[in-house]
């Protein structure tokens, strides 16, 4: 199981080049500006949520990017749950 941390300009071409490395059990993690692809709108978040896989976001950076609502499949999480999210999963990338 990996946890993939998406830190990219919401439009940006590397969420199609992720898509490509999910795995069934594989996390994502919304980070930075990629926490706009939790709009309930965003053309990309739909093909995020298609896997076999968890979609997650910072609960700060849904708030600071003005994120609210978001679509309620994606899992708002506060630091300390970031960190139990990290820990369980072997391995991270970073997709920047």
């Amino acid at each position: 199981m990996t946890l993939h941390c998406l830190n990219s300009d919401a439009g940006s071409d590397l969420i199609e080049r992720l898509l490509g490395w999910l795995d069934a059990g594989d996390a994502v993690l919304l980070l930075g500006p990629a926490a706009n692809v939790a709009r309930s709108t965003h053309p990309a978040l739909a093909k995020l949520l298609a896997g076999d896989h968890r979609l997650y976001a910072l609960d700060d950076d849904l708030i600071r990017y003005g994120v609210s609502p978001h679509d309620h499949r994606v899992e708002a999480l506060g630091y300390d749950a970031f960190v139990e999210l990290a820990a369980a999963h072997r391995k991270q990338l970073l997709w920047r």
